[in-house]
């Protein structure tokens, strides 16, 4: 399609991975707290926490409009926060000349570039990423201060 349509297949992949990167994008999180429908799967679904799944299909249910029920949940465990997290730790690192630390940041960077080749935009791909968190803020510290 690449060849036959390339403006619209350039418009399109830019258009479906604008949430990694663009700040002000709205995305309605997913969370699936239901059990199987399926009659073969002859198990139940355990609810070991209900307070947990309850606050889980209150928080899916209740998102409306882009109003964030948490806002510091939400600025934290937003789809577009880890790429500029890991673009901010990638300049500290040029900044101050530690190209060699680059290397602990290159899996981050790899895996970010392979959700760009999957074919949609969901948070439950990128959160390997948000538990990168403590990784990168540490390697900043030990670089900057």
């Amino acid at each position: 399609m690449l060849k036959k349509f390339p403006g619209a297949y350039v418009d399109s992949f830019f258009y479906l991975h604008l949430a990694y990167v663009y700040p002000n994008i709205n995305v309605v999180p997913y969370v699936e707290t239901g059990g199987f429908e399926d009659p073969n799967y002859k198990r139940p679904m355990a609810n070991r926490l209900p307070a947990v799944k309850l606050y889980y299909e209150y928080f899916a249910l209740n998102y409306q409009d882009g109003t964030p029920i948490h806002p510091v949940l939400q600025f934290f465990f937003s789809i577009h926060w880890p790429f500029w997290i890991l673009l901010y730790t990638l300049m500290v690192l040029l900044v101050f000349r530690k190209r060699k630390w680059i290397a602990s940041v290159l899996p981050s960077v790899l895996l970010w570039g392979t959700y760009l080749g999957g074919p949609l935009c969901n948070f439950r791909y990128i959160y390997p990423l948000v538990l990168m968190y403590p990784f990168y803020i540490a390697l900043v510290a030990q670089v900057a201060l």
